[in-house]
């Protein structure tokens, strides 16, 4: 799924930037108490399994219908002349068993993904007992904030479909049942690589700030206006929910700069096209997940579900930040959503 090279600068809970704290498509969930971060294999299980889907329906799907249409055309223009006592069975029993391993590899892929996606929680910080925790591997694993082992890396991996370079914070967990074991939790920042590892600096202080300060003045970009906005705020939509991220009217929002609304409408053709394929795949997926029981492995201290009630996600935020904003401290976003409700 990636690989590291070594780490190119050490970091422990003193070390300080003179960057702007910022989380941009990583945070997942936040209040007084909990920071929960998608980490790295959390956003591929969910990448790779949805694309499973995708390419069942854009490309299996279609496969099979076009062998089955050859196969039953052939048969129907050849009826009156067949004999079926002489007839080989052998190209229909291909067809099939082509239907069935189309259907089983996009299929399996993405149970295969929902499988280990259940062994893989969030990276939480707890301000409370001032600990790391995440569950890798379903391993569940830990480490005390003061004494974290901690870095800037350089990670090369397949996000979705695309094999790319970023620059990654890097945290060394260890197994609560096993000690000497160690895994990483890995953020991923939206900065390709770069020598000076802005995007960490400001990841960094993000959490650092959580940790000694609380999240009162912490900025939560929405998930509308993330600069590298992934698959998932989430790890699944519900129909509605997906309906109205795939919707693909209008084109632009009047508040998009000039550069967004020429990308928005150069690829509006695109989103169109796919609308229908991509709004499939995020139902299908949501039911998978739903009925496999799958989503993020849940801490033992609290529940996932139960660390979320009145916590405050990117997404929630879509609905009462203006146009002219780009981000909401935590206070404001509380206290807006408050009046929402």
């Amino acid at each position: 799924m990636g690989f590291f090279k070594s780490f190119t600068q050490k970091v422990n809970y003193q070390s300080r930037f003179n960057s702007k704290p910022t989380l941009d498509h990583q945070l997942l969930n936040i209040n007084n108490i909990f920071l929960d971060i998608k980490g790295y294999l959390a956003e591929s299980h969910l990448a790779m399994g949805w694309i499973g889907i995708w390419i069942t329906i854009v490309f299996f799907i279609p496969a099979i219908i076009y062998l089955d249409y050859g196969l039953i055309s052939t048969i129907i223009s050849s009826q009156n002349n067949i004999d079926w006592n002489n007839v080989s069975y052998t190209p229909m029993l291909l067809i099939s068993l082509a239907n069935i391993a189309f259907l089983a590899l996009g299929f399996g892929w993405s149970w295969w993904n929902i499988k280990d996606l259940k062994k893989t929680s969030p990276i939480r910080f707890n301000r409370e007992t001032q600990k790391v925790q995440a569950i890798i591997m379903g391993h569940l694993c830990e480490a005390d904030w003061q004494n974290i082992k901690a870095g800037f890396a350089v990670q090369r991996m397949a996000y979705g479909y695309v094999v790319e370079t970023r620059d990654v914070v890097r945290f060394y967990l260890k197994s609560t049942k096993n000690p000497g074991k160690e895994f990483a939790a890995v953020i991923q920042t939206s900065n390709s690589l770069e020598s000076d590892f802005d995007g960490c600096k400001m990841v960094w202080e993000y959490l650092r700030h959580f940790m000694f300060e609380g999240p009162d003045q912490l900025p939560i970009i929405p998930a509308n206006k993330s600069e590298r906005v992934g698959q998932f705020q989430q790890a699944s939509y519900t129909p509605k929910q997906a309906l109205e991220r795939r919707w693909f009217w209008p084109i632009y929002s009047a508040n998009d700069t000039k550069d967004d609304k020429i990308a928005n409408t150069l690829f509006w053709p695109i989103k169109v096209v796919l609308f229908v394929p991509n709004l499939l795949t995020d139902m299908i997926w949501h039911w998978m997940l739903q009925k496999l029981g799958g989503g993020f492995a849940k801490l033992p201290d609290d529940t996932f579900e139960d660390s979320a009630t009145g916590c405050i996600s990117p997404l929630s935020l879509n609905k009462v930040i203006r146009n002219d904003e780009e981000f909401l401290t935590f206070t404001d976003a509380k206290q807006r959503l408050a009046d929402m409700s």
